[in-house]
């Protein structure tokens, strides 16, 4: 189905596509620039070109540029969501905007790096009476498991 000038709404960048090939609706908000690039018009489809003849020119670009085998259409869709995830690492946006179900395809792309998880960890501990207990706690099973397993000769298993 070709995209639809009835189905912009230039007033809030959105595209909202009645019928996707899950048989959901779904809305599509993109960028002013994006919407400026857009054809004038207000009925009918938006691009006269085929799939087939997008397909087409995208194996002559890709072989023109010898990177036949290493990149497709769909890598430009993986890396979208790459870096909408992260900037935002918001698994919810993330599903919204490329139709996913489950959020499970979502959580593959919104990675935290180890500095980005310590700085969430400390903020969450450093701000909870709750959390102070649970570390004292934690604590204090660390230094008697630690003594416990000095008690065990190694030798002999305990179950």
């Amino acid at each position: 189905t070709p995209l639809l000038y009835e189905w912009l709404d230039r007033k809030h960048y959105i595209i909202r596509v009645p019928r996707t090939k899950n048989h959901e609706p779904r809305s599509v908000t993109l960028p002013k620039t994006v919407f400026d690039a857009i054809p004038k018009g207000s009925t009918g489809p938006i691009f006269t070109i085929t799939q087939w003849a997008v397909r087409s020119a995208w194996r002559r670009r890709i072989k023109a540029m010898a990177l036949q085998g290493r990149l497709r259409i769909h890598d430009s869709r993986v890396t979208s969501a790459s870096e909408y995830a992260r900037h935002f690492k918001d698994v919810k946006g993330l599903m919204d905007r490329y139709g996913w179900k489950e959020p499970k395809i979502a959580m593959h792309y919104v990675k935290k790096d180890q500095a980005e998880s310590r700085r969430e960890a400390e903020m969450m501990f450093s701000q909870t009476e709750t959390s102070t207990v649970i570390l004292a706690l934690y604590s204090g099973l660390y230094s008697e498991g630690n003594h416990f397993l000095s008690q065990i000769n190694a030798s002999k298993p305990f179950f």
